[in-house]
């Protein structure tokens, strides 16, 4: 049915009112979720980046501190780990020359699937056909990783042996940040 078509003024005049009303409520919601968006840019400024910096030129590394209104502001060290792009290989071999490749996940995209996939690999090269491996780590696999391979470093370099195979962290994008939590 047209708009032209309603013959009830009234009808059209109550529908008028209730799409005013939701456009205004959809451009309040944006609005809102705007300021909202605002909101989380200057807490994630203060957490990741302007308490930190504070926290770094005062020489401390964590924070336990009770307001005087009674909320209690702690940090908390956060490791992240990702891989680049343009370093995965490097980084695939680098944990194959150190026996840490059982976190790499390789995947032939296939009907039929095989447990070993050096025989799939050398099956499907004899028969000439194309294909692709997939390397992948999953994120909380590469975090716990990493997070075990700095410790054990910790722990060697504390007992002042000389370490083998340190880990890289540019290689493995490795980086901390502090996550502020109020209590």
């Amino acid at each position: 049915m047209d708009i032209e078509n309603i013959s009830d003024d009234k009808s059209f005049d109550e529908m008028i009112k209730l799409l005013e009303a939701f456009e205004n409520l959809t451009k309040s919601k944006k609005k809102k979720e705007k300021e909202l968006k605002d909101l989380n840019d200057r807490i994630d400024a203060l957490e990741t980046n302007v308490v930190p910096t504070f926290m770094l030129n005062l020489g401390i590394s964590e924070i336990d501190i009770k307001l005087e209104n009674g909320s209690r502001i702690t940090s908390d060290k956060k490791l992240h780990a990702k891989i680049p792009k343009n370093s995965e290989n490097l980084a695939y071999k680098w944990l194959s020359l150190t026996g840490n490749s059982g976190i790499i996940k390789n995947k032939i995209d296939i009907d039929n699937h095989d447990d070993n996939i050096h025989i799939i690999k050398n099956f499907l090269e004899s028969m000439n056909i194309d294909f692709a491996i997939l390397k992948k780590i999953e994120p909380q696999t590469l975090k716990k990783f990493v997070k075990e391979e700095l410790k054990k470093e910790r722990e060697i370099t504390a007992d002042g042996e000389k370490i083998k195979n340190p880990i890289d962290k540019q290689l493995f994008g490795v980086y901390e940040t502090h996550k502020l939590n109020v209590k």
